[in-house]
């Protein structure tokens, strides 16, 4: 089958089609609508072949869920085409046109759409390079308050602030169909590295909610989609996922509807059966957190409302650990800051002006004493007040690690909470997808984000606490990190993780 020009080259550029002039450019961004149930939406480069197997596993999926799929295009040099591994035989190598490969030209869709309520397709941005760093860099506000979806080769997710309670705003990008295909030089090793095999996956429901999930595929072409594998054209169902780092708890402030929706009989953790889950700010330390420590309001509103006991909290913690615990599943406590709150109340305030707390205060202070006199080194405060527990629940020490997926890529670091960055300054997510060498896996930000190999999950929480002040990022997501390494983020919406 004959490849299928789109533009040809113009002194040694590419043109693509014609941009429109500048009085017809608000007609051209205008959003159409688009009335399908479910979408699979995914990025193809010019003059590339598709990666046949991942395009047949698509096609697979899409026809078992009845999706519609939309393929976004994104541009690049051809100039020293075909020195990549990649580039597959039937790439050719003609330079004076660009083509798309026929298998996807059907199904691209060069415009913007709103595929749900709040949700925007945008296929005109088809000149981002493959290249670029960080494709979603100042495009925050790009289409006002509504999510978008922007076709292109790496894997990106951003949490953007809304303000009143109107949620976060989410911005993805998609990976791609196509086979890597980049120039010999920094720039094109450096996109061939963060180039992603897959697409996205949204379901919507009959109010018009959405959620979105990635694809991610081995370079085999294989997809993990929740319990499912889709493998050579064909999908089992039924498979356990590797592990779930779930959004920080803060069992104090938990949202019940989100502990009932993951924890619940035939919730999250029961479809997923993951081998591992993460536990990070496992509690909150709301009734003497240090940053209420000197108001007084802050202090009579817990006692009035009966939540001022540091004993009670930790309880909780303990509880929450023996009722979330499976059988056949590992639970890991990360080392967090909040979890931190508790050794920094004992050292730094004096229990015995504290009613409430002066006997738990002095009792947990002699537990510490005597475990330093006894090993010589400081304990990890909240692993001691929480006692004894079965085997399968383990406490990370702290500046400790847990790498699961290890035959893959070297693994993904599952032992950092993402608040403590190099040398003990601030951490970032940006700062850990170039720090440790290593994909990892993490939270405290309660806002979900992919930047490159370092993916953050968001809060169990209530979204709205006393110390987000204005606008908020925040969201209910968690991490699935399937046995072949392969992740995806889920955001709970309504009590619901799915449609």
């Amino acid at each position: 089958m004959p490849m299928v020009p789109l533009g040809i080259h113009t002194n040694g550029r590419l043109s693509g089609p014609k941009a429109p002039a500048a009085k017809q450019r608000v007609k051209a961004l205008k959003t159409g609508r688009m009335r399908s149930s479910v979408y699979i939406v995914t990025d193809a480069q010019n003059n590339t072949n598709v990666h046949e197997k991942l395009w047949a596993n698509l096609i697979e999926l899409a026809a078992v869920d009845g999706a519609t799929i939309l393929v976004g295009t994104t541009y690049y040099h051809k100039r020293g085409f075909g020195t990549r591994h990649d580039i597959g035989p039937k790439a050719k190598r003609d330079q004076d046109e660009i083509w798309f490969d026929p298998k996807v030209v059907p199904f691209i869709k060069n415009e913007r759409v709103e595929i749900a309520k709040g949700l925007v397709w945008c296929g005109e941005l088809t000149n981002i390079l493959p290249t670029a760093d960080r494709p979603l860099s100042g495009l925050e506000n790009y289409t006002g308050r509504k999510s978008m979806i922007v076709p292109h080769t790496h894997l990106a997710l951003q949490s953007i602030p809304g303000i009143g309670g109107s949620g976060a705003k989410l911005n993805y990008t998609t990976g791609a169909v196509t086979l890597r295909n980049y120039i010999t030089s920094k720039a094109g090793y450096k996109a061939e590295f963060h180039h992603t095999y897959g697409a996205l996956l949204i379901e919507t429901d009959d109010d018009g909610h959405w959620w979105v999930r990635q694809l991610v595929a081995d370079s085999d072409g294989t997809i993990h989609d929740l319990d499912r594998k889709v493998q050579d054209g064909k999908i089992t169902t039924g498979h356990r996922v590797e592990a779930i780092t779930h959004g920080d708890i803060h069992i104090e402030q938990m949202d019940p509807v989100v502990k009932k929706t993951v924890f619940g009989k035939g919730g999250v953790m029961d479809v997923l059966r993951p081998r591992h889950q993460f536990i990070h700010d496992l509690i909150d330390m709301y009734p003497r957190g240090h940053h209420i420590k000197d108001d007084p309001y802050k202090g009579i509103l817990r006692y009035v409302c009966g939540m001022d006991s540091v004993e009670n909290a930790v309880l909780q913690g303990r509880k929450f650990l023996q009722d979330i615990k499976r059988i056949d599943t590992t639970t890991h406590v990360v080392p967090s800051n909040h979890d931190r709150h508790l050794a920094r109340w004992l050292a730094e305030n004096d229990g015995r002006k504290d009613p409430v707390n002066a006997s738990y205060w002095s009792r947990l202070n002699a537990k510490v004493i005597e475990y330093i006199e006894e090993e010589g080194e400081e304990p990890d405060v909240l692993s001691l007040a929480i006692g004894d527990v079965p085997s399968n629940i383990r406490f990370i020490p702290p500046d400790g690690s847990y790498v699961i997926c290890k035959d893959f890529g070297d693994g993904i670091e599952c032992g950092l909470h993402y608040d403590q960055g190099v040398n003990g300054a601030r951490g970032s997510l940006r700062g850990f997808s170039r720090m440790i060498g290593r994909r990892s896996n993490g939270g405290h930000s309660h806002s979900c984000g992919i930047d490159g190999g370092a993916w953050q999950a968001g809060t169990y929480s209530l979204l709205k606490l006393e110390y987000n002040h204005g606008p908020s990022s925040w969201s209910h997501s968690f991490i699935i990190t399937h046995e072949n390494s392969k992740r995806q983020i889920i955001t709970i919406f309504g009590g619901k993780w799915r449609a």
